[in-house]
C-alpha cells in the first residue's frame, strides 16, 4: 500500500501541470485576440495637441491581461487608456509616455467612476472597481483629463 502514494503524488502534479498548461494557452489565445483589436484601436487613435492618445474598451480581459494591452500599445501613442470589466468588476489603466499627462492623478479622477481606486506611476497607472457600468464613464473621464494635460503643455510649450 506504499507505493500507491508516491504514484498518486505524481498523478497529482501531472494534473496540475496540465492545468497550468491549459490556463496559460488559454490566456494566451485571450491575449492574442485583445491585441489584435488593440492593433484595431491603435489605427483609430486621436490626436490631442498633436499627441497621439488611444481609448479602447475591451471586453472580459482580466485585471493583467488589460495591463499587458496597455503595455503593448503604450509603444504605439504617446497616451494609452484602456478598459475593461470582467466577473462583477472593472479595470483600467493609462499610459502616458515621458509623463506627458499624470497618469496617476487621471486614475485616481476616473476611479471614482467605478467605484474603485488606483494608483502608480506619472507613466503607467491602473485602477480597479467594483462598478462595472461605471466603465464607459470612467475611460471619458480619463479621456477628458488626458486632454486638458496635453492642451496645458501645448500652451507652455
Amino acid at each position: 500500500g506504499e507505493n500507491i502514494l508516491p504514484a498518486f503524488k505524481n498523478v497529482v502534479e501531472y494534473i496540475e501541470k496540465a492545468a497550468k498548461k491549459e490556463k496559460k494557452q488559454k490566456e494566451s489565445g485571450i491575449l492574442n485576440r485583445a491585441i489584435k483589436k488593440a492593433d484595431e484601436e491603435a489605427a483609430r487613435f486621436c490626436e490631442i495637441a498633436g499627441k497621439k492618445v488611444i481609448l479602447a474598451e475591451f471586453k472580459d480581459l482580466d485585471k493583467t491581461l488589460l495591463y499587458k494591452v496597455a503595455a503593448y500599445l503604450e509603444k504605439k501613442a504617446d497616451v494609452v487608456i484602456v478598459g475593461s470589466s470582467k466577473e462583477g468588476s472593472a479595470y483600467f489603466a493609462v499610459t502616458s509616455s515621458n509623463a506627458l499627462a499624470n497618469a496617476q492623478e487621471i486614475i485616481k479622477e476616473a476611479a471614482k467612476d467605478i467605484d474603485g481606486a488606483g494608483g502608480g506611476k506619472p507613466t503607467f497607472a491602473q485602477a480597479g472597481g467594483k462598478n462595472p457600468s461605471g466603465l464607459k464613464a470612467a475611460l471619458k473621464a480619463a479621456l477628458k483629463a488626458v486632454e486638458k494635460c496635453l492642451r496645458k503643455t501645448e500652451r507652455k510649450g
